[in-house]
């Protein structure tokens, strides 16, 4: 079972896929199709402010649940408890059970299934790179691994959040049948993937180690940390720039048709750049090359996004971060994982880095009521670009961290 195609990195790989398919479909389908059946937009909006509330909430969790829960029952649990949420919702709707049938028991499902995917993914990223690491017999080149997993989840979003709305519009709520198929398949390739891995123990054994847990004041000491603090904004980019630039799409009050370009344009790019990444290739090397020589200048696109004022431009400034980001964000992934992922606070660390994510993304999100305010513009304009280079500074701080402490 420990072939190329069909080893523990694979099923957690398709795992990821199947989750993120599912994902993609509830936040762009339920919420549009909520929207629409209700005769209320704010059903869109709200589904949005509810996956950033979970993805606040999973982390936080997770830090104090680690010690109370097994690995295995987080992991294989969450897609349970998911598939479970949205099976209920179909029942009720197939019986027509009109008593609990309304927007607050739908959405309130749909928000469980989402707290319980964000506290899934804390342990995720560790859990893979333990297991990639042990399928192979050299040295093992985690940046590519990251990449490989990360063509897998774009792929997943690209065609779940592409094909949510349609399924909805095709099925109305029947196709949340779908969602339970989505989650249940993905438990099932999850409980495949750490079956008899040793990788679990090995983080329940560094959890076990861990005396202190909490959001307590000593754990801040990670801020101190380059490679920390260059992840944190290295995983938060690419939904700000998103949301921010789509924000610059809508006030020019472009087509559908421009708006679906410009999404399914930024994913695609992703996934070309994560397939590229996690394959030996002259063009993998010249990407990681320029990341770390000329990584400031990933600034550029950002901050010309936000100055042109014609659709054009925006989506190719989308476009051109989409396709540079990717190297900047597993690389990044790569240097924390060697950091923290043998630390008797490896679920801390990763706890606090998505907590610290969302919160950035947050911030920048409360700017989207006032978008069209000048000074909210032009703090944009500074402060976005001012993020990027950010990140570059951080990443040669980790680098060069790392340099001395090999030196000793």
């Amino acid at each position: 079972m420990n072939t190329k195609f069909f080893s523990k990195s694979f099923f957690i790989r398709t795992a990821s896929f199947v989750s993120v398919l599912g994902s993609g479909i509830t936040w762009t389908g339920l919420g549009y199709t909520l929207s629409a059946f209700y005769n209320d937009s704010r059903f869109m909006g709200l589904m949005q402010i509810l996956s950033i509330v979970t993805a606040l909430l999973g982390p936080y969790l997770a830090i104090l649940l680690q010690k109370k829960i097994s690995i295995r029952k987080t992991l294989i649990g969450a897609d349970v408890l998911s598939a479970f949420c949205y099976l209920t919702i179909f029942l009720l709707i197939i019986y027509n059970v009109k008593i609990l049938i309304s927007p607050l028991s739908i959405v309130s499902f749909a928000t469980v299934s989402m707290l319980a995917l964000a506290i899934q993914a804390v342990y995720f990223e560790p859990l893979y790179a333990k297991i990639a690491s042990e399928e192979q017999v050299s040295q093992i080149d985690l940046t590519s691994q990251f990449s490989k997993l990360g063509s897998y989840m774009t792929l997943g979003k690209l065609v779940g959040m592409g094909c949510g709305p349609l399924l909805f519009e095709i099925f109305a709520f029947k196709a949340i049948f779908i969602n339970f198929l989505t989650f249940f398949i993905s438990g099932i390739l999850i409980a495949l993937g750490i079956l008899h891995s040793t990788s679990v123990e090995s983080i329940s054994n560094q959890i076990k180690k861990n005396k202190s847990i909490g959001f307590r004041k000593t754990s801040w000491k990670f801020l101190k940390n380059f490679a920390f603090l260059e992840n944190i904004i290295a995983t938060s980019l690419i939904y700000i720039v998103v949301l921010i630039l789509s924000m610059r799409l809508m006030e020019l009050k472009v087509s559908a048709f421009e708006l679906s370009i410009y999404w399914f344009g930024a994913t695609s790019c992703a996934f070309i750049v994560q397939t590229i990444l996690s394959k030996e290739s002259k063009m993998n090397t010249f990407l990681r090359k320029f990341d770390a020589k000329f990584g400031y200048l990933v600034c550029i696109p950002p901050f010309l996004g936000l100055v042109f004022s014609n659709s054009v431009g925006i989506i190719a400034s989308q476009l051109a971060f989409s396709f540079i980001n990717p190297v900047a964000r597993n690389t990044a992934k790569a240097r924390f994982y060697e950091t923290f992922g043998n630390h008797e606070k490896t679920i801390d660390a990763y706890g606090y880095r998505d907590f610290c994510s969302q919160m950035i993304i947050l911030l920048f999100s409360l700017s989207v009521p006032f978008f069209y305010s000048k000074v909210v513009y032009i703090i944009l304009l500074f402060s976005l670009p001012l993020l990027v280079l950010l990140r570059w500074i951080f990443s040669r701080g980790a680098v060069l961290a790392d340099e001395i402490y090999d030196g000793d």
